[in-house]
């Protein structure tokens, strides 16, 4: 029988005006959450995009009220620090930086 291991959660934190914030890693989200965001990047005309907007909606929901401190500019420099801060990815395209 395969036992599966239990492992400590692994957040991604970021700090906005001296508020901390977290956020889940890729390997540490959810599995229900993680598929979700990569049917919604799959099936959308334009992926990247949806990708944005897919990982925006993740800092929404695991750390309500955080986005809207934010810049368009800046929360696209945190959505990179996320994205480029673990091995894989969620299907997307990195945010380009022009």
């Amino acid at each position: 029988m395969y036992i599966v291991d239990e492992t400590k959660a692994s957040d991604f934190e970021f700090a906005i005006g001296g508020e901390v914030f977290k956020v889940p890693r890729r390997e540490s989200l959810p599995v229900p959450v993680f598929r979700k965001i990569r049917e919604r990047i799959a099936n959308a005309t334009n992926q990247e995009e949806e990708a944005i907007d897919a990982i925006f909606d993740l800092f929404e929901e695991f750390s309500p009220g955080a986005m809207e401190k934010l810049t368009y500019e800046q929360a696209l420099g945190l959505i990179r620090a996320y994205t480029s801060d673990d091995d894989g990815d969620l299907g997307e395209s990195s945010p380009s930086s022009n």
